[in-house]
């Protein structure tokens, strides 16, 4: 009797569905200096089991999908072709799916809040979403507006977002095409602008940006910007708490990891958790932005201006030089949320972004330790 219990069990494990590696490439990267310019054809592709081309647009007028940089995603003659790049990773690694992310921070809320207002306009929007894809070999597509009720959102955005899901799912679904969707960590936002049961029964999964819970625009104190459990209210385990209690389904939780650092300049000798700040850390000299550093950023500064690491007793991480601090994820921090997620039997990881890895081996840990680290960690 226990050897056929035992036998069971074995095969119900070998069953079980591989977690998703949900892995989002920012295709500006492919404007940026050494170290970090990043093509499609560098992508690793073999450690994702999704990979997400970060942005397209929507056109207003015609309430259809755009592409935000024709040179970079569509001119094969004369510019990128990232498109195609891109897409081709799926032919080459036939497990992998590859989506087009529609949306954004830059991309704002007021136009998504106009066209999911009529059932008019939500199907053209849809119909023009299938179109795009098959034209362009995409698989599926990731919808990230940053965030109904918000930003100049409306209050009704909150029930139109679900009727504009249903439309895309349908729609999708119809053409063999995946639906995700990209939503807020914020419990604020989710209160206000989610109605979490009906969005999980109308996508395949959900990938929940669980990061910039603390940044210098939102402190004058320093902390951390994605802990997994020692900030209740601003981490990750109470987010995805959040989802869980308003029906998500557990296998459809991907769960957002921070391939950067959130940084902060202080005011005071103090430079631990909590200290004073006067505003964001410099930019790095690649990605160009106040308060935020990609992952090889701050390990080239760490190794070539001794910065001070720090362990914390939660098991989070930062580090200081000077007047400098920063906030991210290590491959330690990385391997106690995959663990996480594992115990939890949530859906996978979501990367954000695939660039911002040292994918150029500059810091002497080896290429993609993140990625690398993911990967190893979700043991696909």
């Amino acid at each position: 009797m226990l050897s056929t219990l035992l036998v069971i069990l074995a095969v119900a494990h070998l069953g079980a569905p591989a977690k998703h590696i949900v892995c989002y490439y920012g295709s500006w990267a492919t404007y940026r200096a050494w170290p970090g310019k990043f093509d499609p054809s560098d992508i690793d592709a073999s450690k994702c089991t999704h990979l997400v081309y970060a942005f397209a647009g929507l056109d207003a007028a015609s309430l259809s999908v755009t592409s935000l940089d024709s040179y970079n995603d569509l001119d094969e003659n004369y510019g990128k072709g990232s498109y195609k790049k891109f897409t081709a990773l799926a032919q080459s690694h036939p497990n992998v799916k590859t989506l087009l992310a529609v949306g954004g921070w830059n991309e704002g809320s007021a136009k998504y809040s106009s066209m999911a207002a009529t059932s008019a306009g939500r199907k053209r929007f849809a119909q023009s979403a299938v179109a795009f894809l098959q034209k362009y070999g995409f698989q599926g597509l990731d919808f990230d507006w940053e965030y109904p009720t918000q930003r100049e959102g409306r209050p009704e955005d909150r029930a139109n977002f679900v009727l504009l899901l249903k439309e895309l799912y349908s729609q999708m679904k119809s053409n063999n095409l995946l639906l995700t969707v990209a939503l807020a960590g914020s419990e604020s936002i989710i209160n206000a602008a989610y109605n979490v049961s009906e969005i999980a029964s109308n996508v395949d999964f959900m990938n929940v940006m669980t990061f910039d819970y603390l940044t210098a625009s939102s402190s004058v104190t320093t902390g951390q910007a994605a802990p997994l459990e020692s900030a209740p209210g601003l981490d990750v385990v109470d987010t995805i708490k959040q989802y869980l209690e308003r029906g998500a389904p557990k296998e459809k939780l991907v769960v957002g990891i921070p391939f950067y650092a959130r940084t902060f300049t202080l005011s005071t000798e103090n430079n631990g958790e909590g200290a004073p700040a006067q505003g964001p850390g410099r930019a790095g000299p690649i990605s160009q932005e106040a308060g935020y550093l990609t992952y090889y950023e701050l390990c080239m500064q760490q190794e070539d201006e001794n910065w001070t690491i720090v362990k914390t007793e939660a098991g989070d991480v930062y580090s200081y030089n000077g007047n400098q601090w920063a906030s991210y994820d290590d491959v330690d921090v990385i391997a106690k949320k995959v663990k996480y997620i594992l115990d939890n039997d949530l859906g996978g990881v979501m990367i954000w972004p695939l660039e911002a890895d040292d994918n150029s081996a500059v810091c002497k840990t080896g290429k993609a330790p993140l990625l690398d680290a993911v990967y190893k960690s979700i043991g696909n």
